[in-house]
């Protein structure tokens, strides 16, 4: 059995080092990540230790990878009997986990729960969704920011007794929302992996489909926010893909990447990764520059967008489900860097200016890293008592005032300042409240508490 861990990045996805307190990490996949309003991790997969301690498929973190024992403990009895496929956080940080277990702490809980923030089941929710939960395997879930509205996608042919086959939309407190489901007609005729909600609130949903309603829609659909179809984007999507969407990610300026196991879009060898104009056609010109590279293989199962610079952040696999490496692109598509050499890189969050990752080491330990966004900044969690500072690579990172990442410029010198109120460790040399440390390329900066 291989096993997993969380790790922190700085200096545009440069580098990994491994987030604090994790110990021999996870002993297998996290399919999803959540952050919380305070910087907690929350975790959900396919493992049932961490750090050789029983926790099973459902954990939540500090920001510094600390295990919070009282929330794992809320969740009862074993807490989750089978996989977690998809973790969503609301704006309240109430936690909806997607999967296939049929139990959470000895109780049912059919594929779908919703979690407080201390880790007790919200049993209302589940009793709002109806009868049996969701009868197949939840795969996706997305969270509606104007009405924390709750999209679930998967496997399932009915929640609560209901016929919304592999998509469905909740309230807030878990009831069906009936007019969604009757705009969908009888669904999809095959899996959702995959769903985002744009900023005007129609929704994308990508997977193994062919048919929507029982009219051909291959593998992407966009919905108005009401759950009626897109149908002039569909038009423009011409023939669509040719196998399996995995991964949508809309972009700033309203642009669609697309990434899975396709190799054609509208007929034209596509290996794995698509931009689509916000109307549906493609940005065919993203596409030249990126087949360019290139890709080191096949299918894209992971897309984020830098928010501060634009670039992309790509995880790649293989038909077997291993991740294997990652990328980073700039905005046009052409290659930028190796996210890690050594590491795979697995789902991907953005939250409160840090990007969150899953990756396996050439050890084949299992990790979650954080990696810190351009320009971005951050506070030390509290408790902090030192600091590690190790050059990386040809960028710059200017650090001041209690640890906060202040800016990264590339291809400069930098100077790193650091403040805090007690004594600090950089290696074998101590220094006290101010220390300044000026070099070529870019810093890594590991938190200890």
């Amino acid at each position: 059995m291989t096993a997993s861990k969380l790790t922190t990045s700085y200096a545009a996805f440069s580098n990994i080092s491994v987030l604090q307190n994790q110990g021999t990490g996870f002993n297998n996949v996290v399919n999803s990540i959540g952050v919380q309003s305070d910087g907690s991790i929350i975790a959900g997969g396919q493992f049932t230790s961490l750090n050789g301690t029983t926790r099973n498929r459902l954990v939540k973190l500090s920001k510094s990878g600390v295990v919070d024992t009282s929330f794992y403990s809320a969740l009862g009895t074993n807490a989750v009997n089978n996989i977690i496929y998809a973790v969503a956080v609301q704006s309240n940080d109430a936690i909806v986990v997607g999967g296939a277990f049929t139990s959470i702490g000895g109780t049912t809980r059919n594929r779908i729960s919703r979690i407080s923030s201390t880790g007790t089941v919200d049993a209302s929710f589940y009793t709002a969704i109806g009868t049996g939960g969701a009868n197949g395997t939840v795969r996706a879930l997305a969270i509606q920011p104007s009405d924390q509205y709750i999209l679930v996608g998967g496997d399932f042919t009915s929640i609560g007794g209901t016929a919304p086959d592999r998509l469905a939309r909740l309230t807030t407190t878990g009831s069906k929302d009936s007019g969604f489901q009757t705009n969908l007609g009888t669904g999809f005729n095959a899996i959702v992996y995959t769903i985002a909600v744009q900023a005007d609130g129609k929704i994308l949903v990508g997977g193994n489909f062919t048919s929507l309603n029982g009219t051909t829609r291959n593998r992407l659909v966009r919905l108005n926010s009401d759950g009626t179809v897109d149908t002039s984007f569909y038009t423009n999507l011409g023939t669509g893909f040719n196998a399996n969407v995995l991964t949508i990610a809309v972009q700033a300026d309203g642009k669609i990447l697309v990434g899975g196991e396709f190799t054609t879009f509208n007929t034209n060898a596509r290996q794995g990764l698509v931009r689509l104009n916000s109307d549906g056609t493609e940005d065919g010109s993203f596409y030249t520059n990126y087949d360019a590279i290139p890709p080191p293989y096949p299918y894209v199962g992971s897309i984020l967008e830098n928010p501060v610079d634009n670039s992309i952040i790509l995880g790649f696999y293989v038909l077997s489900g291993t991740i294997l490496t990652g990328y980073v692109l700039t905005s046009s598509g052409t290659f930028l860097k190796t996210l890690t050499n050594s590491y795979s890189v697995g789902c991907l969050t953005y939250s409160n200016g840090s990007l969150y990752t899953f990756f396996t080491d050439t050890s084949s330990y299992f990790y979650i890293q954080n990696l810190f966004i351009n320009g971005a900044t951050w506070t030390a969690p509290a408790g902090v008592t030192s600091v590690s500072i190790t050059p990386i690579d040809n960028t710059s990172i200017v650090a001041k005032g209690n640890g906060k990442l202040l800016e990264v410029t590339p291809n400069t010198s930098y100077t790193v300042t650091i403040n805090s109120s007690t004594n600090v460790a950089n290696n074998s040399n101590t220094f006290g409240s101010l220390y300044t440390w000026t070099g070529t390329g870019a810093v890594e900066i590991k938190w200890v508490e």
